[in-house]
C-alpha cells in the first residue's frame, strides 16, 4: 500500500508498530502529532485493515496498562479464528511457528476454553480431522512437556491439538519406551516408595499366562501379585506398549489394541 500524496510505500505493520513504541509513542493524539518517517502512514487503522490491524493499544504496546494485574488482554474468539485463516494457518505446528499478531494467544485452547467457546482445533482452523498431520515423537513430547502434562491421566484429559494421538504409546511404537519418558518425569528405576517389582521380562510372561485381551482386563485384574505393578506402562523402562506387554496380536487393518 502507497500514501496518496506522495506515493511512498508504506512499510510493513510490524515495522510501523516498531517504530512508533522505539519513538515512545503511548497514544493515537501523540502518534498524530508525531513527525513520522516517510513509510509510515497517518491513519494506520486504515492503512493495515486486514494487515495485522487489531487496536491502537496492541499496536502501540500499550494494551497491558489498561488491564489490571498486567494480565493479557487477548482478541475474541471470533477475531482470532478469522486472523488465523486468514494467514492460512492449518495445522497445529503452523500455529506454534506462527509469528502470531498481538492479541493472538500461544494457547487458544486454554483461553477460549474459559469463554465456552473452545471446541477443538479443527474447528479452530477450519480443518477437518481426517486431513490432520500428526507430529512426530519427539515433537508430541515436547509439546506434552510444555503443556506441563505429568500424569496420564492429565493427558487423557488434555484437550490435544489434533496433530497429537490419543495413544502415544502405540502410535509412536517404534519409538516409545514410557509415559514417564514422553512426560520427562523422573523415575525411580521399578522402585515405587517401598515396593519392589519384578522385572518387565517376568511380568509380561506372568500377563501373557493369564490371557488378558485388553489393558482394562488387565488392571481390573484382582489376583495380581502385589510385585506386579497396576500401571506397568508407569514403571518399566523396557515398555514398547500395551500389545507387546500382553502379547496382544495386531489386526493390520485396525492397529495395535488400544489402551484403556
Amino acid at each position: 500500500m502507497t500514501s496518496r500524496k506522495s506515493r511512498v510505500p508504506f512499510v510493513s505493520y510490524e515495522e510501523s508498530a516498531k517504530l512508533a513504541r522505539n519513538a515512545g509513542i503511548t497514544s493515537r493524539r501523540e502518534y498524530r502529532a508525531w513527525k513520522r518517517p516517510k513509510g509510515l502512514p497517518s491513519h494506520p487503522e486504515d492503512a493495515y485493515q486486514g494487515q495485522g490491524w487489531l487496536s491502537w493499544g496492541a499496536f502501540l504496546g500499550t494494551w497491558h496498562l489498561a488491564n489490571k494485574g498486567n494480565k493479557k488482554i487477548f482478541v475474541s474468539y471470533e477475531e482470532a479464528v478469522r486472523l488465523v485463516r486468514t494467514a492460512g494457518i492449518t495445522s497445529f505446528g503452523a500455529f506454534r511457528h506462527w509469528k502470531r499478531p498481538v492479541g493472538v494467544p500461544s494457547g487458544p485452547h486454554r483461553v477460549f476454553s474459559k469463554t465456552g467457546e473452545w471446541k477443538d482445533w479443527y474447528t479452530f482452523l477450519g480443518t477437518s480431522s481426517p486431513t490432520a498431520k500428526m507430529l512426530s515423537y519427539e515433537e508430541s513430547r515436547r509439546l506434552v512437556r510444555m503443556e506441563g502434562i505429568r500424569t496420564t491421566p492429565a493427558f487423557r484429559a488434555w484437550n490435544r491439538p489434533p496433530e497429537v494421538p490419543s495413544n502415544p504409546d502405540t502410535f509412536y511404537r517404534a519409538e516409545w519406551i514410557s509415559f514417564m519418558h514422553f512426560f520427562g518425569t523422573k523415575r525411580n528405576t521399578s522402585v515405587r516408595g517401598k515396593r519392589s517389582y519384578r522385572p518387565y521380562s517376568e511380568a509380561a510372561r506372568i500377563a501373557l499366562q493369564e490371557g488378558f485381551g485388553t489393558a482394562r482386563a488387565y488392571r481390573a485384574w484382582k489376583k495380581r501379585p502385589k510385585d506386579i505393578p497396576s500401571n506397568p506402562n508407569m514403571v518399566y523402562r523396557e515398555w514398547r506398549g500395551w500389545p507387546a506387554y500382553l502379547g496382544i496380536p495386531v489386526d493390520a487393518r485396525q492397529g495395535p489394541v488400544s489402551p484403556s
